[in-house]
């Protein structure tokens, strides 16, 4: 039986990384091969090494080693090691594997794969790091050309991965527990809009809230639902400012927890589900599987372009992709709350469409690339 090691910072469920990777990993168990995690939060559903990878330093070398000692040790008996991005992942990976016959590959998903800006010593000499990871590996998966086009840019240079095995291996979705509900969600009245993420500069939810802000007039019983935890910063101190003081607090209603089945319920009964991932000097959106989990349950999507939306929308046909300005989206929003028939058309292309992004799908490209079926 074949064995992969899984390197991730995180196996927490309630997050789109911890749901990755533990339905990759549900999905090879089923094929046969055995995994593994190497992560700092344990999981209940396969063996994991609970470690330290984030925060080394050279001032904590007792500390670094015994991490590097745990890694070299489960590598040298993994058929596979899978780093899901390159910072911290990816380094501890290249250090475990080094002076093995283990291949290496590094999952790139987006702003923890990316180069470090600035041109401060550190900078450079973390930047080598990092190109030294990628020269390592037997090959790189990349959720979609988006992502691959700004780790190039933040390289400096567009022939980062020159010479290098890149596969594109797209984010998957729970096809069957994803599906439109006849529930609804308490007693959250209708129409209304949706937003599913945790509330940072990266989605955008203060260009969304302002489109609403544009067509709450022409559409006066249209309500904004949010679903997201905010962290006490000042992007999030901005949106719900925003929403005082533009008298909006009667219209739109964040939710900060939601269970699986509350999500459906609610991806099921919105109008439209709106993301404008925002580009930012440190962080990018690398895909948004919010808008698959979306599309599975009939509701047709708003994205923004230069963002990872593009991978998951198809422009004019499972939804819109417009540019990332309030006016735009607002646009957007009437030209779909505004045509029954242009909505119903996009929900049946994009539930068709999403069923495509299966874990199974993404666990056969594994299996497939690491060659983990063959005997």
């Amino acid at each position: 039986m074949k064995k992969v090691t899984f390197i991730v910072v995180s196996t927490d469920p309630t997050t789109g990384l911890g749901r990755m990777v533990t339905n990759i990993a549900r999905e090879l168990n089923q094929k046969g091969v055995t995994v593994n995690f190497i992560s700092e939060s344990e999981c209940s559903e396969f063996p994991t090494t609970v470690t330290k990878l984030r925060g080394h330093s050279v001032f904590r070398p007792i500390s670094l080693l015994k991490t590097l000692r745990t890694l070299r040790s489960i590598s040298n008996t993994s058929d596979a090691v899978v780093c899901f991005d390159v910072r911290p992942a990816g380094i501890m990976g290249a250090f475990g594997v080094i002076g093995t016959r283990t291949p290496l590959s590094v999952h790139a998903l987006g702003t923890y794969s990316l180069y470090f800006k600035g041109g401060s010593f550190s900078s450079k000499l973390k930047n080598i790091l990092l190109w030294r990871v990628y020269r390592l590996c037997t090959n790189i998966f990349i959720i979609n050309e988006y992502v691959q086009d700004a780790i190039e840019r933040s390289g400096s240079h567009k022939y980062v991965f020159d010479g290098l095995p890149v596969t594109y291996v797209p984010v998957g979705v729970d096809v069957n527990e994803f599906t439109k509900s006849t529930e609804k969600y308490r007693d959250l009245s209708e129409p209304y809009i949706l937003t599913v993420g945790a509330f940072k500069e990266r989605k955008g939810q203060l260009k969304t809230l302002q489109a609403f802000k544009k067509v709450s007039t022409k559409f006066p019983n249209l309500q904004y639902v949010l679903v997201g935890s905010g962290q006490h910063d000042l992007y999030t101190a901005g949106c719900k400012e925003y929403i005082v003081e533009n008298g909006l607090s009667n219209k739109v209603i964040i939710l900060e927890q939601v269970s699986d089945r509350e999500l459906i319920q609610l991806y099921s009964h919105a109008e439209i589900f709106i993301m404008a991932p925002t580009e930012t000097e440190y962080a990018i959106e690398g895909f948004g599987m919010v808008y698959i989990e979306a599309a599975l349950c009939g509701t047709p999507s708003i994205g923004t372009y230069g963002s990872g939306a593009e991978a998951a929308i198809v422009d004019n046909e499972t939804g819109i992709l417009t540019e990332n300005t309030p006016d735009a989206l607002a646009g957007s929003l009437v030209k779909i709350l505004g045509d029954n028939h242009l909505r119903e058309h996009f929900a049946h292309t994009a539930r068709k469409r999403a069923k495509t992004f299966s874990w199974e799908h993404v666990a056969n490209q594994y299996c497939d690339i690491l060659e983990l079926t063959k005997i």
